[in-house]
C-alpha cells in the first residue's frame, strides 16, 4: 500500500492494512502525529525546560562527601612530618654540599647491607628467564594456585554435620 493511499482510508476509516502501513512507515506515522489535534495539545501543555538554580553545585556537593576528621588529621600530621624532615636534611647539610657526602655514605652503607638480597633476586631472576622451561613451570605453578584459590573462594563447603 501507499503511503497516499494509507492516509486517505485512515482519515476516512480504521482500516487494518492502513494501520499496518502506518505501524511501519515512519513518514506516514509522523504526518498522522502532525494532524492530530490531541498531540499539538499535549506538546502545548509541557511546562518549558528550566534548569534547577544551584543545580551543578548540589549535585558536586553530595557527589564529594567531607572528608572523615581522622584522613584531616593524617594529613596534617603528614605534612608537618615532611616538613620537619626537610628542615632537618637543611640544618644536617646546610648550605655545604660537602655534607651531602656524608648522607650519601650511609646510602652507600644501606645498599652494601641489602646487597646480599639484591644478588638473591637477581640470581633468581636471570635462572627464570635463562631457562624458558623454569620460568614456563612457574607460570603453571602459579595459575594452578590462583585456579585452586578461585575454586575455594567461590564453591559453597560440602561437609555434613558430625551429628
Amino acid at each position: 500500500m501507499r503511503c497516499e493511499q494509507a492516509r486517505r482510508q485512515l482519515a476516512a476509516t480504521d482500516d487494518p492494512e492502513a494501520l499496518a502501513h502506518v505501524a511501519g512507515c515512519q513518514d506516514c506515522f509522523e504526518a498522522l502525529e502532525a494532524d492530530d489535534p490531541v498531540v499539538a495539545q499535549l506538546r502545548a501543555a509541557v511546562p518549558p525546560l528550566l534548569p534547577a538554580p544551584d543545580l551543578a553545585s548540589a549535585v558536586l556537593a553530595r557527589w564529594a562527601p567531607p572528608m572523615p576528621t581522622r584522613t584531616k588529621v593524617l594529613r596534617g600530621a603528614t605534612l608537618i612530618l615532611s616538613l620537619l624532615l626537610a628542615v632537618a636534611v637543611e640544618g644536617l647539610v646546610g648550605v655545604a654540599p660537602g655534607r651531602l657526602a656524608g648522607l650519601a655514605g650511609a646510602l652507600a652503607a644501606w645498599g652494601q647491607a641489602a646487597s646480599p638480597w639484591l644478588v638473591g633476586l637477581t640470581t633468581v631472576r636471570d635462572s627464570l628467564l635463562g631457562v624458558p622451561a623454569l620460568l614456563v613451570g612457574w607460570l603453571a605453578l602459579t595459575l594452578g594456585c590462583l585456579l585452586l584459590w578461585l575454586r575455594l573462594a567461590t564453591a559453597a563447603p560440602s561437609w555434613r554435620s558430625a551429628r
